[in-house]
């Protein structure tokens, strides 16, 4: 597993056949060329808040989903291919704290449940030039709807 503090980047690294967790985030991050094969839990945790750009990344089979943001966060995904998860996105169950995200250039395939999930009213997420497979949906929250925009 990575541990990325402020100011980091993670940059050029292929993470295979990873059970737990890969990745954690403590503050401002980049990760950049940044490879999954077998995710398991998590690819990436954001565990205290940040403002985090994740570029030109790749993986397959979460279990359950790809990125967890359990802190507020701002999140920037560009050139993004991921090939199996529950959800690309989840905030933290049942909590409440402003997540934003957008993704642009995604090519997502074999998503169970949704693209992006939230139970928070306060969240947002927009995603462009996007090619879906096979993905249940985009946008799925318990209560109040987080705002989702495509484009």
């Amino acid at each position: 597993m990575f541990e990325v503090r402020q100011g980091g980047v993670l940059k050029n690294v292929i993470i295979g056949n990873n059970g737990a967790d890969g990745v954690h985030i403590y503050g401002d991050a980049t990760v950049d060329n940044v490879t999954w094969t077998d995710v398991g839990e998590d690819a990436l945790t954001v565990k205290a808040p940040a403002r985090v750009t994740i570029r030109n990344v790749t993986g397959a089979s979460a279990e359950d989903k790809f990125f967890q943001l359990n802190a507020a966060t701002t999140v920037s995904v560009d050139n993004i291919v991921v090939n199996g998860a529950s959800k690309l996105f989840r905030e933290n169950g049942g909590k409440c704290y402003p997540v934003h995200v957008t993704v642009n250039r995604a090519r997502l395939t074999d998503f169970k449940e949704a693209v992006f999930r939230s139970d928070c009213s306060k969240s947002t997420f927009a995603l462009s030039n996007a090619q879906l497979t096979n993905v249940k949906t985009v946008c799925y929250a318990k209560g109040k709807y987080a705002s989702c925009g495509l484009k």
